[in-house]
């Protein structure tokens, strides 16, 4: 079935009701009925119905989702709306001309990821002004020119006996532009008893690709890394990242009809461990959508912080902003809304601002001192070097 014959037949059973428009961040925050979830929806029925021309006004509408996933929960009828703006995406991706540069390039760069952040790195002082002005590239951004599977691909508990195995899947993010996490993550799974061991081929869960509406890109990407991970023996295969759990599972299923059953670490912690900790830090949190909004329903970050001493002076439940691509296409949107966590961050005179997710990170250091924002796998780990020592 095309893209066109799926619309047209799922967005059918759309009651119009506006229950999906109650969390939506770019709803609440530009309070237009065509940035919401049921005026894209509309518009996407009307396109495919072939009642609506596919003009940019109407492109730039569809591509306005963060896909954060808050309305996919409480739609009454059951419309998968995420997959329909996904598909709807790519039936569009042709007639858009805001991205027509950039789909070639984040192609070669998840297919040739080292390859794309070596040149990064080599050439950032000449071309990183340019992708900087872009919104490309973080100003602030220090690129570490040892991505974090050349420290080694398997990694044994530091002591005791081995309680167990994990595949640790990087993604992206913190496999080139944030190492020092994965390092975390390591040293508290070894610290914990596991075995932790890292894939040189792992290829992009394919985010960036989904976002441009390039879902033939991004099927081959996938099933690459389901035949990857399905050969592995281990517990369980961990991620720090939220955006790769909720594509590599949950969208993964949805548009291909496989998963690879990623856990995020604050999950495997929770369920598996009680860290204790005598940490005596004031913190603000802000809980990823990917960790807020999905089926199993929202993460226990904010209890396995206090568990470990951690006083919480406030929490965001609402979008940072970056929703990777749409940070790049709606530049003003996107700092309203880090300004509005920056704002709440602040008021609650906590120390440091935590998260869950490497993007949250990216975009939260743009406003922030980037060592004053944390990701939780980092007071884990300090956590269980106090109780160690």
């Amino acid at each position: 079935m095309n893209e066109k014959d799926w619309l047209f037949k799922h967005l059918s059973i759309c009651a119009l009701c506006g229950r999906c428009k109650q969390d939506c961040p770019t709803y609440n925050t530009e309070h237009n009925e065509a940035r919401g979830p049921r005026g894209r929806l509309l518009l996407l029925y009307e396109a495919a119905s072939g009642n609506t021309p596919a003009d940019q006004s109407l492109i730039d509408r569809v591509y306005s989702c963060l896909l954060c996933g808050a309305c996919g929960e409480v739609c009454p009828s059951g419309v998968d709306i995420m997959g329909a703006l996904l598909r709807g995406r790519s039936m569009l991706k042709g007639h858009d001309r805001s991205f027509r540069l950039l789909r070639p390039l984040v192609t070669a760069a998840t297919k040739s990821p080292l390859l794309s952040y070596r040149f990064l790195t080599v050439f950032k002082e000449l071309i990183g002004p340019v992708l900087i002005k872009k919104g490309l590239l973080h100003p602030g951004l220090e690129l570490d020119f040892t991505p974090l599977h050349k420290e080694g691909t398997v990694f044994q508990p530091s002591r005791g006996k081995k309680i167990g195995r994990v595949v640790f899947f990087t993604g992206c993010a913190v496999r080139y532009l944030y190492p020092y996490l994965g390092k975390s993550l390591i040293t508290v799974l070894n610290t914990l008893g596991y075995e932790v061991v890292i894939q040189k081929k792992e290829y992009c869960c394919g985010a960036p690709l989904l976002g441009l509406g390039l879902l033939k890109k991004t099927e081959e990407l996938a099933y690459k890394n389901y035949e990857l991970f399905k050969k592995l023996k281990a517990d369980a295969l961990i991620t720090l990242c939220p955006t790769c759990t909720m594509v590599g599972n949950g969208l993964y299923k949805r548009l291909f009809g496989i998963s690879l059953e990623l856990i995020n670490f604050d999950d495997f912690i929770v369920e598996n461990h009680q860290v204790a900790g005598g940490l005596s830090v004031k913190a603000f949190y802000h809980q990823p959508c990917h960790l807020r909004f999905r089926p199993e329903g929202a993460s226990n970050s904010l209890g396995l912080l206090k568990e470990m001493g951690v006083e919480i002076t406030g929490s965001s439940q609402s979008c940072c902003g970056h929703a990777g691509t749409y940070s790049i296409r709606f530049k003003e949107q996107s700092k309203r809304m880090l300004n509005d966590r920056v704002n709440e961050f602040n008021a609650s005179k906590a120390d440091v601002l935590l998260t869950s997710c490497p993007g949250c990170i990216y975009q939260l250091s743009k406003a922030v001192q980037h060592d004053r924002v944390l990701h939780t796998v980092e007071v884990v780990e300090e956590a269980i070097g106090e109780d160690q020592s």
